[in-house]
């Protein structure tokens, strides 16, 4: 892989210390050259000693970068704790003729010489002394500084950096609420009857090589009901819930070279939603990472949710689509990172409905696991073809469904029998399901192998399988 700071000079991985094109100066001191980026003091920047009282030996630190500076350009010392000691400055092997010693009354005044002689840039170094001065009196010297390329030190008090990480901690604070907001309310649907609030409905579009995620009653990634993966390879053209056409769906529906895939469901009004939209690893372009939004479908109501690329960038669309198709864009908020587990308990389990399907000659019987009501019976030929195609939409649209088709044998095979396989593959993440055969139904139930089995021991069987056993057919 090549090198990011190769791609450009202000890349670079987070395992390494910045890198930046600047000129630097070696400190003299190994150890402290290996903590710096680029390995040495940088020139034309503002670099801030900490000391705890002034005068403990910052020059002797800064010694070997100053002998290392021209002998023609000057060394300013603004405002220093003591008078230079000249006899320690030839020992230091330091030119005493280099020394521009700057005394002013007042601490303005000390500012002012140091951004004149930053301006000025014939100095080779600018070491000053502040012990009290305001965040932008140091920016507008860090301005001034990025203009030359000289050694610029400014010797602050270690109390400074208290001062420093407070501020930080302080911004820190004010951004928590945005980094980590609190979980979105569900709506009050205490005037419904009840409390029970319609459903609200949403197209969520598919793509090639895209996948967008859809968590309902969703308090944040951790905390939500169900969970489903829209793909370009399980979503079809699934518009039979009837939400209106709108201009996206034209477009999507005129588009050269690209075949429509989308699919509608049902999530629960007035609770919130979390989509995430990503592109799959193995076809990666343009984005990186998710992109999520949380919002709050209202009772009744419709919405459509696009994953856009457009000039090389993602775009995730949360729309509100009214009853003529025009559309209303949704303002979504970030996803919340943290759960506050508010409600009991923690984590709601997804649904696990099922549908149990009987076949048997001229036949199949369908029945919810979760009802004791009577069978659906449909005549197993094409006249039934519609009906089972409604049936498997509903299902399709109902997360956290799942499909238990008991068969006389292995290889059978049967107009509606055929259908339902045909629809599970064309969507084996949206229905997970698994066959079994009446013979095995019947050993589990200490039967004869050809005795007939009804609805209620299919029912039986299929509830004993654990959810992990519907797979993808």
């Amino acid at each position: 892989m090549q090198s990011p700071e190769r791609i450009h000079p202000a890349l670079w991985r987070a395992t390494q210390l910045a890198q930046s094109a600047a000129r630097t100066l070696p400190t003299g001191h190994a150890a402290l050259s290996a903590e710096l980026p680029d390995g040495g003091w940088p020139l034309g920047s503002l670099i801030e000693l900490m000391a705890p009282h002034p005068g403990i030996g910052e020059i002797r630190l800064l010694r070997p970068a100053l002998a290392q500076l021209e002998t023609r350009r000057a060394i300013a010392l603004v405002q220093p704790p003591h008078a230079p000691h000249i006899a320690s400055w030839m020992s230091w092997r330091l030119d005493p003729r280099q020394l521009l010693w700057v005394a002013p009354e007042k601490p303005v005044d000390a500012l002012w010489a140091a951004e004149q002689i930053l301006k000025n840039g014939s100095c080779g170094a600018l070491i000053c002394w502040l012990p009290h001065v305001r965040p932008e009196s140091l920016r507008r010297l860090h301005l001034a500084a990025q203009a030359s390329d000289l050694l610029f030190i400014a010797v602050r008090p270690s109390s400074a950096a208290q001062k420093i990480t407070m501020k930080c901690i302080e911004k820190l604070v004010k951004r928590i609420p945005a980094m980590y907001p609190r979980p979105l309310a569900a709506e009050d649907v205490s005037a419904y009857a009840d409390g029970a609030a319609p459903p609200a409905r949403v197209r969520v579009y598919a793509a090639l090589g895209r996948t967008t995620t859809l968590y309902t009653d969703a308090a944040c990634r951790e905390d939500y009901r169900d969970r489903i993966d829209v793909k370009y390879n399980n979503a079809g053209d699934k518009g039979v819930l009837g939400i209106p056409v709108t201009e996206t769906l034209r477009s999507k529906e005129n588009e050269r070279f690209s075949t429509l895939s989308y699919q509608e469901y049902e999530v629960p009004g007035g609770k919130p939603l979390i989509f995430e939209a990503r592109f799959d690893a193995s076809s990666r372009v343009y984005c990186d990472g998710k992109l999520s939004g949380q919002f709050v479908a209202r009772p009744g109501q419709d919405y459509e949710v696009e994953f856009e690329v457009a000039d090389e960038i993602c775009r995730l669309h949360i729309r509100q689509v009214h009853a003529d198709g025009s559309m209303t864009p949704q303002q979504a908020r970030a996803t919340p990172t943290i759960c506050e587990r508010t409600r009991a308990p923690v984590r709601i389990e997804p649904r696990q409905e099922m549908q149990v399907l009987l076949f048997s000659a001229g036949e199949v019987q369908i029945q919810d696991a979760s009802q004791s009501s009577a069978p659906q019976r449909l005549s197993d030929d094409a006249g039934s073809s519609q009906a089972l195609q409604q049936m498997l939409q509903q299902a399709s649209s109902t997360p956290g469904t799942r499909l238990c088709v008991v068969v006389p044998a292995a290889d059978y095979s049967s107009v509606l029998h055929d259908a339902v396989r045909e629809r599970v593959l064309d969507a084996p993440q949206v229905l997970p399901s698994l066959w079994e055969e009446t013979s095995t139904v019947n050993q589990r139930r200490n039967a004869a192998a050809d005795a007939p089995v009804d609805i209620a021991a299919a029912v039986t069987r299929c509830k004993a399988f654990p959810i992990k056993e519907f797979a993808a057919q």
